[in-house]
């Protein structure tokens, strides 16, 4: 199996803590670490890094925006860097 490191952005820990229980955080970490293109919007790499960046409940939105995923696709480079750094 591959090694991921999983990095979390704080807007991800903010929502999560409102969303899952530490129990339900930590299956998903799980889940993530053995099938890493599960529910990810941007995966980096086979082998290196999964970022977080956000989480909510279906029952607010289905999806994010275009407009979202715009912003996300500026916004994703300047994360991998920042994580890069500390792997």
């Amino acid at each position: 199996m591959d090694n991921f490191v999983i990095k979390a952005t704080d807007k991800f820990l903010k929502d999560a803590k409102k969303l899952l229980s530490d129990q339900d955080l930590e299956e998903l970490y799980d889940l993530l670490s053995i099938n890493p293109t599960i529910g990810v919007l941007y995966h980096y790499s086979n082998n290196i890094l999964i970022i977080l960046l956000g989480v909510f409940s279906k029952s607010v939105m289905e999806n994010i925006s275009a407009a979202e995923r715009k912003q996300l696709k500026k916004l994703v480079p300047q994360l991998i860097e920042l994580f890069k750094e500390e792997l």
